[in-house]
């Protein structure tokens, strides 16, 4: 998460600022066990990540299945805003090439 955060952030449809407090919220979350209530609208940022962890390219299974659960708990203290559904003729909305090594950050 550290190594792609700028990646991260920069790809997700939220607010820079928003997505990243959000993100630290979910990831409060993960370390600690304790809910980290995310800002306003934010719920749909979240879930929009939740929904594009890839295993076992992105983490483990466990570690993506722990993860998923602290950005669902998170966004969950938000409301119930879900994403656009994934696409399903194509997966332009996870271009690998932005998580590449040497990608600008």
């Amino acid at each position: 998460m550290l190594k792609h955060r700028g990646n991260l952030i920069r790809v997700n449809p939220a607010q820079d600022a928003l997505f990243d407090e959000a993100l630290r919220c979910a990831l409060t979350t993960l370390m600690t066990g304790e809910a980290c209530p995310p800002p306003a609208k934010s719920a749909v940022p979240l879930r929009y990540l939740r929904d594009r962890v890839n295993v076992p390219r992105d983490m483990s299974i466990y570690a993506a299945k722990r993860l998923r659960e602290a950005l669902e708990a998170t966004a969950a203290l938000d409301g119930d805003g879900q994403p656009d559904p994934l696409p399903v003729k194509h997966r332009r909305d996870q271009d690998p090439a932005n998580f590449a090594m040497g990608a600008i950050a």
